[in-house]
């Protein structure tokens, strides 16, 4: 599989060059969304790249970078922080000041109460600090694009997470593998404005939307495509999972 990624411009000089376009500044912005669809449409791992960063908590919610598309994990100095399916992003209605107080921020303990596997006090040396308790065991939870943690005290997670490749200028980057496809994608979505307004035929949107549907099924069938070692490696362990021969046809 490969990784290569190419700049956008490469693929929107290809897509001006086919389409004839003689002002090409007017569309950066679509192509540079619709580039984006396209290998969100493609979909596999060869469509993003590997991020982590450090993101700050407070009030025990830390919000998603933009460009996270999956989320890979979370951690908390060495301890990994595990998902919870149970939201406890709860407010207490009653307090006694009238408002809304974030629930979780009263007793966090109270909250525990998903599936962990993580009760510890870890080392932080590499940290620049002596040690850090880690009291309850630690979930996350995700909602409206918000992470959710069950301790009060952790003001700073790690995040790692597959993300849109960007150049300097913030235009995405694109997989060399998917070039075609993504010019593809670019070329069907231009002429789409022009076949709602009328100005092309039917058969000639038709073709554009078909040769994608073509090329993205293609690019994705050679991500997913295992390599001849891993092709050996899964015939070995078919060959391994077959029943022995009966000894009395010998």
């Amino acid at each position: 599989m490969n990784s290569e990624k190419v700049s956008i411009r490469r693929v929107i000089g290809n897509v001006a060059g086919n389409l004839g376009l003689k002002n090409v500044n007017q569309y950066i912005d679509d192509f540079a969304r619709w580039s984006v669809e396209a290998e969100n449409l493609i979909g596999t791992d060869n469509s993003y790249i590997h991020k982590e960063c450090l993101l700050p908590v407070k009030n025990m919610k830390a919000c998603i970078p933009d460009d996270l598309i999956t989320l890979s994990a979370l951690k908390y100095y060495d301890t990994e922080i595990e998902f919870s399916d149970k939201n406890f992003a709860m407010f207490d209605k009653n307090v006694a000041n009238g408002g809304s107080v974030h629930l979780a921020t009263i007793y966090a303990s109270k909250l525990n109460n998903a599936n962990t596997r993580q009760t510890n006090t870890a080392n932080g040396n590499n940290y620049g600090i002596d040690s850090y308790n880690i009291s309850n065991n630690l979930v996350f939870t995700l909602k409206n694009r918000y992470i959710y943690v069950n301790n009060k005290d952790i003001k700073e997670i790690g995040i790692s997470y597959q993300g849109v490749a960007i150049d300097k200028e913030g235009f995405p980057l694109i997989a060399q593998s998917h070039e075609l496809a993504v010019s593809q994608y670019l070329m069907w979505r231009c002429k789409s404005v022009d076949y709602y307004n009328g100005k092309i035929p039917h058969h000639v949107y038709k073709e554009l939307e078909t040769r994608w549907y073509y090329l993205c099924a293609q690019a994705r069938g050679n991500d997913e495509m295992p390599s001849p070692a891993k092709l050996e490696y899964l015939a070995n362990m078919y060959n391994q999972l077959l029943p022995l021969p009966n000894k009395k046809y010998f």
